[in-house]
């Protein structure tokens, strides 16, 4: 029983150090994206952030081919734990900022750093500190090769039952407007008529196949814009991502940090008097909204990502 234990939890650190490695290196903006998580939240120099986060993914690989070492593993054993406190200590800054930071542990950036970033962090360090105590009994070595692939698919299904319970929504959620007292709220005009021409958006060119794109307008002090960045991350990228997306982000650009930092390698990114600007002219007035152009003429006018059109491509 000690046997599987141990390579129970050596195979879900090899699992998951593996995963982060790759889903930032698969991901299109997944170094870049990490680098500007660490640049805003951490307040890494910008031209160290890149490096930094590269170094992050080198070190989780590295991690992870001394664990499948059988040599080098106790090594190994001690680099996750270390790795994994100070990536518990790093979220642990993240999770305390007001502004929601895109977490890039698997490359993708549409889920905010909270504090149940900071406890999966904390268990993974307390897991491979479990994993160390075991391997120096006389029971968690050599466990075998049955032994040994019958944890790896344990580890595997853990893993992916813990994802499919993290990414379920929750219950009770619902996209309608309402008030403190939960009466529906009245709404002031807001953004372009349909089938109208849309206001050029300036410092970029329209997109040329098909012309649609899609200007989504946020606000630096709005967290209903927060709560919608994952589903407009993945509308960008099932749209075609930065040659057809943009973002105009309103207020303080600092405040907004955050939510450029999300959106940065799926769109191009205005902010401060451009995007004020930019909101004037489309009558915009509740954030966030979405405007879906299409041939230059305005499609749809949106609260929701959840209300756009799917693109067909």
């Amino acid at each position: 029983m000690i046997g599987f234990l141990a390579e129970l939890t050596r195979w879900a650190l090899i699992l998951v150090f593996a995963a982060a490695v790759v889903g930032k290196l698969v991901w299109p903006d997944g170094l870049t994206g990490l680098g500007t998580t660490l640049k805003a939240g951490l307040h890494v120099p910008a031209r160290l952030a890149v490096p930094a986060a590269t170094a992050l993914v080198v070190a989780e690989a590295v991690v992870a081919v001394l664990l499948v070492v059988p040599v080098t593993l106790t090594a190994g054993l001690l680099a996750a734990g270390l790795l994994s406190a100070a990536m518990t200590a790093g979220t642990v800054v993240l999770a305390r900022r007001t502004e929601a930071l895109p977490c890039r542990c698997f490359g993708s950036g549409s889920t905010p750093v909270t504090w149940s970033t900071v406890l999966r962090n904390a268990g993974l360090t307390a897991v491979a500190a479990g994993a160390l105590a075991l391997s120096g009994l006389e029971d968690g070595r050599d466990a075998g090769l049955a032994v040994s692939l019958a944890a790896l698919m344990t580890a595997a299904a853990l893993l992916l039952a813990g994802r499919q319970l993290a990414l379920r929504a929750p219950r009770g959620h619902s996209g309608h407007q309402h008030g403190a007292a939960g009466r529906p709220v009245t709404l002031p005009p807001n953004g372009p008529d349909i089938g109208s021409p849309a206001p050029a958006v300036p410092g970029t060119v329209p997109p040329r196949a098909g012309g649609i794109r899609l200007i989504a307008f946020a606000s630096a002090t709005c967290q209903g814009c927060r709560d919608g960045l994952p589903k407009l991350v993945a509308y960008a990228r099932l749209l075609g991502g930065r040659d057809r997306v943009v973002v105009a982000i309103v207020g303080d650009s600092v405040a907004g940090a955050d939510i450029e930092a999300a959106v940065s390698g799926v769109a191009r990114v205005i902010a401060d008097e451009r995007a004020d600007g930019l909101a004037g002219v489309y009558g915009i007035a509740v954030f966030p909204t979405y405007v879906l152009v299409d041939d230059g003429l305005v499609e749809a006018v949106t609260l929701s990502v959840n209300e756009l059109p799917r693109p067909v491509r």
